[in-house]
C-alpha cells in the first residue's frame, strides 16, 4: 500500500455506527413482556452492562432475572421478530455518513469489527444504506473467541496487511476497548446514555458526538502519527 493509503480506521456497528444498542434492549425488554416476565426498562440493559455483549449473554441475563421459563432459542425468535419491526427506520448515527466518506476521501481503508453475526450486519447495513462503505467485515462468524479476546481486530489486522500503529478503532465498550487495546491500537471511545457506567479509561480520546468531522479527521490522523512514532 502506499503512503496514503496505509492507514485505516476500524469501527464497531452496534451502538457506533447506528443506535442499535438502543434498539437491542427495547427488543430484550419488550421479549420478556410478550412472555409476562414483567417490565423491565432500559436501566436493567444498562446495569447489566449490555452495551457491547453477545445477545447470547445478555438473553442469560433477562431470562434469569425475569424467571420465564423460556426455552433460549424461542427467546430468539420472539426478539429477532420483535427487534426487525423496531429497526424499520433505522438511520446512522448524526455524523457517521459525512466522517465515513471524508475518510474515504482522505485514503483510509475502512473496516467494522463486531460481535455481531453476519447476518445481523448485512441487515443493519442495508437499513442504513451503508452496504458499500466498508472494505472488511470481522464479525462473530470469523473468529472461534470474539471480543473481549484480541482476536476480532487481530484478524482485521492481518486482512488488511496493516501494523496496528497504522490503525484506529472506533469502540462504544468496555469489551471492545479492550478487544481493540490488546491487540495494540489505540482507541477512540464514543460515549452515550446507555454506556455511561463503562470503564472508558484504555481509550485514548472519548466522544460523545460524531458530528464534528473536521476535529475527528483531525484526531485520527494524530493518533496514527503517534502509532508511527512506536
Amino acid at each position: 500500500m502506499s503512503e496514503a493509503t496505509d492507514r485505516a480506521v476500524l469501527w464497531d456497528l452496534d451502538g457506533v455506527i447506528a443506535p442499535t444498542e438502543e434498539i437491542c434492549a427495547a427488543a430484550h425488554c419488550a421479549t420478556v413482556q410478550h412472555y409476562g416476565g414483567g417490565l423491565f426498562g432500559l436501566d436493567f440493559y444498562q446495569r447489566i452492562q449490555g452495551v457491547g455483549r453477545s445477545h447470547e449473554a445478555v438473553r442469560t441475563d433477562f431470562l434469569t432475572a425475569s424467571g420465564l421459563q423460556v426455552s433460549a432459542a424461542e427467546y430468539t425468535r420472539t426478539f429477532q421478530k420483535l427487534k426487525k419491526a423496531m429497526m424499520a427506520d433505522l438511520k446512522p448515527n448524526p455524523g457517521i455518513r459525512e466522517l465515513l466518506a471524508v475518510l474515504r476521501k482522505d485514503g483510509y481503508h475502512l473496516g467494522l469489527v463486531t460481535t455481531s453475526r453476519l447476518s445481523s450486519v448485512n441487515e443493519v447495513l442495508k437499513i442504513c444504506r451503508l452496504t458499500e462503505a466498508f472494505d472488511l467485515l470481522v464479525t462473530a462468524d470469523d473468529v472461534r473467541i470474539t471480543k473481549p479476546a484480541p482476536d476480532p481486530y487481530l484478524l482485521a489486522l492481518k486482512r488488511f496487511h496493516q501494523p496496528a500503529g497504522r490503525v484506529v478503532a472506533i469502540e462504544d465498550s468496555e469489551t471492545g476497548i479492550r478487544s481493540a487495546v490488546e491487540a495494540g491500537l489505540a482507541v477512540i471511545g464514543y460515549r452515550y446514555d446507555l454506556n455511561d457506567n463503562h470503564d472508558f479509561s484504555r481509550a485514548k480520546f472519548v466522544i460523545d458526538s460524531f458530528e464534528d468531522t473536521t476535529g475527528l479527521l483531525n484526531l485520527i490522523g494524530q493518533l496514527i502519527q503517534r502509532g508511527k512514532l512506536i
